[in-house]
């Protein structure tokens, strides 16, 4: 359970995780921030946009992540991207104070334990006027966690392995709650993106870096772990079906969050 992440994995469905990070800087209405953080930045392409978004700006991407942290340095090498800085750093580290103008974070927070003390460092380290902006899958609300999650369960039953140990999910009424408690002031709204997968196979390569990934981790045994990857696989067309043109519809259910101090 303490693998690290596989960046290039990860990148392969780059377009389908970097456009909501892209429609989340969209609605950040300000001209020139000079400070922003990238919290849990994995192999950078978020850094990458929110630098290419305000490209004066002094980008700080962090992840606990060792082998997302060096796949970033060698992508975006400090002599072509000058402003923007990387280190490997958990999020609950975070003890800055007024100091960025920007605190983002894409598809990250649900790895990441005690979202009130989270949300209150984040908070924290925003500028009187700065923003804070949080965009999280909401995996748990979605056909294939629960799918997976049944799979594991029949075939490993006695499986120390749980899933709310390493998934933090909540949903937007959490968020609510929480943000009420906050003096800040705050938006929220949801979507779901619509890919257009080549087959099931497309499907279980996107989450097997994700949302798959603590499963995996979790079977010791390399042969019981690529058969369960293959009952995932043939178990897809039950909850996602091929469309005429044999592709498949994998609807993606996302929540944004927008914050500053009141």
């Amino acid at each position: 359970m303490n693998k690290d992440w596989n960046p290039e994995l990860y990148l392969r469905f780059n377009q389908e995780r970097t456009q909501p990070a892209v429609d989340l800087l969209k609605r950040i209405e300000m001209a020139a921030p000079r400070k922003i953080l990238d919290v849990g930045c994995g192999p950078g392409n978020s850094t990458q946009a929110l630098a290419q978004r305000w490209p004066t700006a002094c980008v700080r991407g962090i992840d606990n992540s060792v082998a997302m942290i060096e796949k970033a340095k060698t992508d975006y090498p400090q002599a072509h991207w000058p402003h923007v800085h990387w280190k490997v750093m958990d999020a609950l580290s975070i003890q800055s104070d007024n100091e960025f103008d920007i605190v983002f974070s894409n598809a990250v927070i649900h790895w990441i334990p005690d979202h009130e003390l989270l949300f209150k460092k984040m908070l924290q380290a925003l500028t009187d006027k700065g923003v804070l902006a949080i965009q999280m899958p909401l995996y748990h609300e979605m056909p294939v966690y629960a799918l997976v999650e049944q799979l594991y369960r029949d075939r490993f039953p006695d499986s120390p392995f749980a899933s709310d140990s390493v998934f933090n999910f909540h949903s937007a009424d959490y968020y609510y709650d929480l943000l009420t408690q906050m003096p800040c002031a705050f938006s929220i709204w949801e979507t779901s993106y619509m890919h257009v997968m080549a087959s099931h196979q497309q499907i279980v390569e996107m989450v097997k870096s994700t949302g798959l990934k603590p499963y995996l981790d979790a079977i010791h045994d390399d042969v019981q772990k690529a058969e369960f990857e293959n009952q995932v696989l043939h178990s897809l067309p039950e909850i996602y079906k091929t469309q005429r043109d044999g592709r498949v519809l994998f609807p993606f259910k996302r929540l944004f969050l927008l914050a500053g101090k009141s």
